[in-house]
């Protein structure tokens, strides 16, 4: 009966030894959990910020090249009004050899 009743002491102390350690780990747990929560909202403002800053070189980018495009356009505009006024001074020149 002693033997028993040591044993059944024992036995009760490793059963409260294992409830510490269980209750331990499950702390261990939850603060494992809260940190990967923390480590998945700042990924996540990280994406959003990484996806910001493209899209506000992406919109640099193309308003430069809508820039360069309205600059092509005019240099295009301004070389065609060209050869119709050298088209026009050929002209006036001819009308002046004819007319002399």
């Amino acid at each position: 009966a002693r033997r028993l009743s040591a044993r059944a002491a024992e036995e009760r102390g490793r059963g409260a030894a294992l409830a510490q350690q269980v209750t331990t780990a499950a702390h261990a747990v939850a603060e494992a959990e809260e940190a990967r929560g923390r480590s998945s909202l700042i990924a996540a403002e990280l994406a959003y910020r990484h996806a910001s800053l493209a899209l506000a070189a992406a919109e640099k980018g193309a308003a430069s090249q809508r820039r360069e495009l309205t600059d092509a356009r005019t240099l295009h505009s301004a070389w065609q009004a060209a050869e119709a006024v050298l088209r026009h001074r050929a002209a006036g020149d001819r009308s002046a050899r004819v007319a002399a």
